[in-house]
């Protein structure tokens, strides 16, 4: 053979060599993409527990904690905690702003979300101040807005509404919608003033789950480390529908009263025409029924009609008295009704 035909096979056996390389690189790379979709078969699979390297997302979207909730900043000292779809038409919001704050002409659109298009639809906005203002024993130096957006009947709108979108002096400010779903009963617990110790936390939570409140909303920040240790155990026992946390600090100082005006209305725009009981307690108030006989918070409600606002009388356990129940109830029993 001579040298220049030796250098050509040469040469061709270099190209045959990296050819095949490459395509042992490529076919690697294929293999290893498919090999979760079991296209080569179970043999492939590989050896290891996916948990350990995935995330795994309950089906229930619900038990997501990041709802998105948190202070938007609008304009002139006002600040939007979230909204709420009320009806087909209209969508309210809750907010804050200094007593000096100038009431904003505002525009508002609600954005629909439909397939891979977002819809803008233009509303009627509207606000309502629902502290009193003008009250002589009010020294706060801020008042709680409510906002409305109302869009038009006669409007055909697709999909379903996403953002509340503030316009003002032609900056856009936007707000999600709350899109929570909820069960039965749900109990929505005021911040912690206190700073109680996080046994009594864990009993408030678990004595109500097990009265039959499927779902909970707690606004708290001081017992967050607790408040996201409960969240999860109770989402891998499958102890409730939900369990949400939702910040409680306000940008403006307030009174203890006065900034649970916001919480409350926050619970109940949430919750609106979705469940059939809201209770609203903090974490040292527990309801106690005189008779349940092994059924649960919702049969105790089964007579009253609907829409009813019920406001129940508070008394003062002692839970320093001395404890001459049996041991078995000793050991179960929240220290709120060892000795009642």
């Amino acid at each position: 053979m001579r040298k220049y035909q030796q250098v050509a096979l040469l040469i061709l056996a270099c190209f045959s060599l990296f050819g095949l390389l490459i395509y042992r690189k490529e076919y690697i790379e294929l293999r290893s993409i498919f090999e979760g979709f079991h296209i080569f078969g179970d043999d492939i699979i590989i050896k290891t527990n996916c948990n350990d390297s995935v995330l795994v997302i309950n089906n229930n979207e619900n038990r997501l904690y990041n709802d998105g909730t948190k202070w938007v900043y609008i304009d002139h000292g006002i600040y939007i905690y979230s909204a709420y779809l009320i009806n087909n038409k209209l969508i309210k919001a809750i907010g804050i702003g200094r007593k000096d704050s100038v009431m904003l002409t505002m525009k508002c659109h609600v954005w629909y979300d439909f397939r891979d298009t977002v819809f803008s639809y233009e509303g009627k906005f509207r606000y309502n101040i629902l502290s009193n203002v003008n009250s002589s024993d009010n020294q706060e130096n801020f008042i709680i807005i409510e906002y409305s957006c109302e869009l038009d009947d006669n409007t055909k709108r697709q999909g379903v509404p996403h953002i509340l979108v503030f316009i003002v002096n032609n900056n856009k400010n936007f707000v999600r919608i709350a899109k929570d779903n909820y069960k039965d009963a749900v109990m929505c617990v005021y911040p912690d003033y206190n700073n109680l110790n996080k046994l009594s936390i864990v009993e408030f939570i678990s004595y109500h789950q097990i009265l039959g409140y499927t779902d909970f909303i707690i606004y708290d920040e001081l017992n967050f480390v607790i408040l996201e240790r409960l969240q999860s155990i109770i989402y891998k026992l499958n102890l409730s529908n939900s369990f949400h946390i939702f910040p409680s600090n306000i940008p403006y100082g307030s009174s203890m009263q006065t900034a649970n005006i916001l919480f409350e209305l926050d619970c109940i725009y949430r919750t609106l025409n979705k469940v059939s009981l809201i209770s609203l307690l903090t974490f040292q108030d527990f309801i106690i029924p005189k008779e349940i006989s092994n059924k649960n918070i919702m049969s105790l409600y089964k007579d009253i009609k609907p829409n009813y606002y019920i406001k129940l009388d508070q008394r003062t356990c002692c839970i320093n008295s001395v404890n001459d129940r049996s041991i078995a109830l000793k050991q179960f029993l929240p220290i709120i009704v060892k000795k009642n």
